[in-house]
């Protein structure tokens, strides 16, 4: 072997073990060059950090990468130093405790989400950028510590409050409002800047990459029935998310369409947007379902009613509820009735989640009271007229129940009855309002024409002629004898033949054969008797 080059070997060995004791033994911690992590992760660190610590004393952190705490850090005691080459990103709070170090390099980013919190020999030194988008906090007294930069202006930009007590104080010139040494930021007008400051600065993209996205909690609405709409304001809906979050409603997942009318949203998906006090925002989608109202109707019929009498009612889809919403109804099941005469409305409602519901107004009328006009006797007269009333509101019509009769206009409460037969004859009087119908009936009896078989004309005043009742018109009487000889003629019999032929001559006692004739074509033939 060659000894020089294994005492070569052996020394470079030797000053690596001596550069790598102080990390190891020290417990100094230094992250991955050119990497990206989360502080809490032990790959972030080289050598590995089995357990990293969030809340640390005694050591120094370097940092090399771009590094992610998911929470506060905090360093406490004495000595104890976080030193960033590159880029560091708290999000919740930085606490540097009493004689705790933070050194921040050139082109080095540290960005605090929180607040940062400084105690007693605390001394910081911000040569590159430190953004809290929080509160800067002293804690202990003003005489010790410091906190200085080599910038002009100072990278140095405050979201929340600062101090007053430190303005002005020699150890803290990045501090400075009433007399800054260094440029003064054009909003702030300190040596500090503020949020306003921030958006004219380049890093100002960067800065909002890292915003912790706070946690937005999104319930959809309960369904709606048309034409309801919801209110994407209700608290109800985003409730479970981050407090004091500013809230926009949109029409697009990028959230670049806002919405103009967010509490009257109609059906759709919207996107609700939860903006933190420092710009950081996440978005998250909100549904409102709008069902369509049922299509009901009700299918029952709509014709009047009348009172006393029941009718069914029926509506689609079924299932539905029916009521009296005004006039003199009443409604039982599905079963209505009338109370008295008007206008009955009645709804049929209908659900299925959503309800809708259908109305129809029915008229109720009471029955008619039919005046068919009184009973008629008729003496071998086979016509009349009927004598019939009406309402004017009123339709009436005859019809011939038994018996015979020509009804010259059957819808006349006043017609002609033409060709009645002998005996009795009945017409049925139907009269029908504006929805109920009710019947009566006239009874019209002809009565047999009597024509005697006798006579005993002997001028004794006692059935002396040839009497028939009297009929309307005229009436013909032809008298023949046993052989069919006519003996007697008059075309307008008037009750005057005593027995005498055409000649004025008194026929002998015998049976004699008779013919009427009657103007209504009627014709009625026998015998007659003649004895003196």
């Amino acid at each position: 072997m060659h000894w020089g080059f294994l005492y070569k070997f052996l020394l470079i060995l030797t000053l690596s073990a001596h550069c790598l004791t102080p990390a190891m033994n020290g417990q100094d911690r230094v992250s991955r060059d050119n990497y990206t992590g989360d502080w809490e992760s032990p790959s972030s660190w080289d050598p590995v950090w089995e357990n990293p610590e969030t809340s640390y004393s005694g050591f120094k952190v370097t940092i090399n990468g771009y590094i992610t705490v998911n929470g506060p850090l905090e360093l406490f005691g004495s000595p104890t130093e976080i030193i960033v080459n590159d880029t560091l990103v708290v999000k919740g709070d930085l606490i540097l405790g009493n004689n705790s170090n933070l050194k921040i390099n050139n082109n080095a980013i540290v960005i605090i989400w929180g607040n940062m919190y400084f105690h007693n020999n605390t001394e910081m030194e911000e040569n590159g950028y430190l953004i809290v988008a929080g509160d800067l906090i002293k804690e202990g007294s003003l005489n010790h510590g410091s906190f200085t930069s080599n910038d002009d202006p100072v990278r140095l930009y405050v979201g929340g409050t600062v101090p007053e007590d430190v303005d002005g104080h020699p150890n803290y010139p990045v501090l400075n409002c009433s007399d800054p040494s260094t440029e003064p930021h054009s909003n702030s007008g300190c040596s500090y800047g503020n949020m306003d400051d921030l958006m004219n600065d380049p890093v100002f993209d960067f800065f909002q990459s890292t915003c912790p996205l706070p946690v937005v909690v999104v319930t959809n609405p309960p369904p709606l029935c048309e034409p309801e709409t919801a209110d994407l304001t209700d608290p109800a809906i985003t409730e479970g998310s981050d407090p004091d979050l500013t809230w926009s409603f949109h029409t697009d997942p990028e959230a670049t369409e806002e919405m103009e009318t967010p509490h009257e949203a109609g059906a759709g998906t919207y996107y609700i947007k939860g903006t933190t006090i420092h710009g950081c925002y996440s978005i998250e989608p909100v549904t409102v379902t709008v069902n369509p109202l049922p299509e009901v109707t009700i299918t029952s019929s709509d014709s009047p009613l009348c009172i006393g009498d029941r009718r069914e009612l029926a509506g689609v889809p079924a299932g539905g509820t029916f009521s009296v919403k005004s006039g003199p109804g009443h409604i039982s099941g599905n079963m209505l009735s009338a109370n008295s005469t008007g206008y009955i409305d009645i709804e049929y409602l209908y659900t299925d989640g959503c309800e809708n519901s259908a109305i129809q107004s029915i008229w109720a009328e009471d029955y008619p009271v039919p005046d068919p006009g009184p009973d008629q006797e008729l003496d071998f007269i086979f016509n009349t007229r009927m004598q019939a009333s009406l309402m004017s509101f009123e339709t009436g019509e005859w019809s011939l129940v038994s018996g015979s009769g020509r009804i010259r206009n059957s819808s006349s409460p006043v017609t002609e009855i033409n060709n009645l037969s002998l005996g009795e004859n009945t017409f049925l009087w139907t009269v029908k309002n504006r929805a109920c119908i009710a019947e009566a009936e006239v009874r019209i009896i002809v009565n047999d024409l009597f024509v005697p078989s006798v006579i005993t004309p002997n001028e004794d005043g006692k059935n002396d002629f040839f009497l028939i009742r009297e009929v309307e018109g005229p009436v013909e009487l032809i008298i023949f004898n046993r052989w069919g000889m006519e003996e007697y003629r008059n075309t307008n019999y008037l009750n005057t033949w005593d027995g005498r032929n055409k000649n004025g001559v008194m026929l002998p006692d015998d049976t004699y054969f008779y013919i009427l004739r009657f103007d209504n074509g009627q014709t009625r033939q026998g015998t007659v008797l003649i004895i003196r």
